[in-house]
Order: C-alpha cells, then structure tokens, then sequence
C-alpha cells in the first residue's frame, strides 16, 4: 500500500506542472545599439503555450503614438522549449516600429488570444498580455523636428531613360525612373525623389511603386521605391535634368551619408518639318468630261 501511495504521489508530482502551466508573452527588441527616429526597429514577441497550439495566436495590431506600427508579414518561427521542465510549443512574430520624434516608448498592454491543448486532446482557449517592452529613441543627427528624414543601414540611387537623352527632337518626351533601395527600411517610409524640371520643360510624375526585397522567410530585407518623371521638350535646345540625391543616417555608424542619381545633360533638335502636300491640277470649268470613247 505503501509503495502504491508512493508511486501515485510522484505520478502526480510530474503531472503537476503540465496541469497548472499557463501560457505566457515576452518580448525583446531585435534591434540592438543606440535607437534613433525614423529608424525601423523591430521587436520580437514570443507567445508560448504549454504542450502544443489548437488555434494560432491572433497577433493585434497595437497602436504607440507618435510612431508607425506594422506586423511583418513574413513568416512566423515556429519554437519549442522546456521552462522549468514543462514543455513549451511558442510562435514569433515581429513587430516593425518606426518613431517619428525622440523619446520614451512602451509596447501597450494588448491582449494576445489562442487555443491550446492545457491537458491533451482538450482544447483550451487562453489569453497573454503584450509585455510592456520600454525602449528610449534619440534624434538623428541632421534632422530638425519630427522629420526624422533616412535612417537607414544603406541607401542606394539609380535610374533609367527611357530612350537616349541627345537625340530627342521638339515635341518629345523623355522618361526617367529613379529607384531608390533602403536597406533596414520599408518602402512606405522612403520620401519621394525630387525631380525639378528646368525652364521651358513640362514635367508630369506618376504614382509611385513601392515593393519589399525579402529573405526567404519572407521577411523585409530592403524597401524599394520608383518614381517615374515625364519630361515634355516642346522647344529645341540643351537642357539639363538635375541629380537625385538622397541623404541618410546610418546608426551603426552614426554618420550621415549620400546616394546620388547624377544629372541628365539632354539635347532637343528642331522637329523635322512637313512634307508639303501636292494637289492634283485643277479642272476647267469648260473641259468636257470624258466618255471613255475615241473619237476618229
């Protein structure tokens, strides 16, 4: 009797903390070093459940003010861990943040919820709250306000002309798109290229196409912006389409850098002029009409 009380209290004793586990939250910043505005940092949020998951956490959009807040719709990690010997099944999301002004910020306390096997096969619904993750952001050197302007690890400019810029002629219109690439940046938070037109030159833009260069994870490597600029040359002459430079900050290195799309040296021909029309002769009012007959 004995040994069968014994054996009974160290079955439950081992059961015990798979029965009276909880499902818990924790957050981290992936983002390490001196946090800037503008800068996209991102945190990891683990949500983990004793056993295994029935229903995915439902990972909410949370809201921090005075910054841009977005899930990364890349793939999730899936992870699996002993926490005081209780085995743990856990799902990582990250979240993308970007402040717009120096400050204090705190992730809001939002809740997490989920199904998950508490005592196997029954499916338990449960619910974590967002730890409240404090990290502190300074201003980036060379920017004045709220504008926190590029803060990025590399920012690269190119561009391409529609056709070749010295052989236009008058009345033509010349396309050129610039691309800019941010690495560490989304698309969204790249600012529009400046095109200026000189003199005389019509310029029209079109809306931009914003993309994300992503890692096989499916998570954002880089943001990639094109804008597109119309040049209508309506007079011959040369004309000089300014650079594109794009400025950013880098906070690894904490310097300011440059990317530039240089200067596009257009020459406009006079257009070709129109070939005159030739009319056929005028009939006289006294001529008779012809018959189709020859008269002998």
């Amino acid at each position: 009797m004995y040994r069968l009380l014994a054996v009974l209290f160290c079955w439950l004793s081992t059961q015990g903390p798979a029965l009276s586990a909880d499902p818990l939250a924790r957050a981290a910043l992936q983002s390490q070093g001196t946090l800037y505005a503008g800068q996209q940092i991102l945190v990891d949020v683990d949500v983990l459940v004793p056993n295994y998951f029935l229903q995915s956490p439902q990972f909410p959009a949370i809201d921090i003010p005075g910054a841009i807040v977005t899930l990364d719709d890349g793939r999730a990690l899936n992870l699996n861990e002993t926490i005081d010997g209780t085995p743990y099944s856990g799902i990582r999301r990250t979240y993308i943040i970007v402040p717009q002004a120096a400050g204090d910020f705190t992730l809001p306390p939002v809740p997490i919820t989920l199904g998950y096997a508490a005592v196997p096969p029954q499916a338990t619904r449960g619910e974590v709250t967002l730890p409240p993750l404090r990290f502190t952001v300074r201003s980036a050197p060379g920017t004045a306000g709220d504008s926190p302007g590029i803060v990025a690890a590399k920012v690269s400019v190119s561009q391409e002309l529609d056709q070749d810029p010295a052989q236009l002629k008058a009345g033509d219109t010349l396309v050129r798109t610039v691309t800019v690439r941010a690495e560490g940046l989304r698309a969204m938070m790249i600012p529009e290229a400046d095109f200026t037109a000189p003199q005389g030159v019509r310029l029209y833009r079109q809306d931009p196409s914003l993309s994300e260069e992503t890692d096989r994870n499916g998570q954002s490597i880089a943001g990639l912006r094109k804008d597109v600029a119309s040049y209508l040359f309506q007079d011959a002459g040369n004309y000089a389409l300014p650079a594109v430079t794009v400025s950013w900050f880098d906070p690894a290195s904490a310097k300011t850098q440059s990317a530039t799309a240089p200067a596009v040296s257009v020459t406009v021909s006079a257009a070709a002029a129109l070939p005159l029309l030739l009319r056929p002769p005028r009939r006289s009012r006294n001529a008779m009409p012809s018959t189709g007959c020859t008269w002998l």
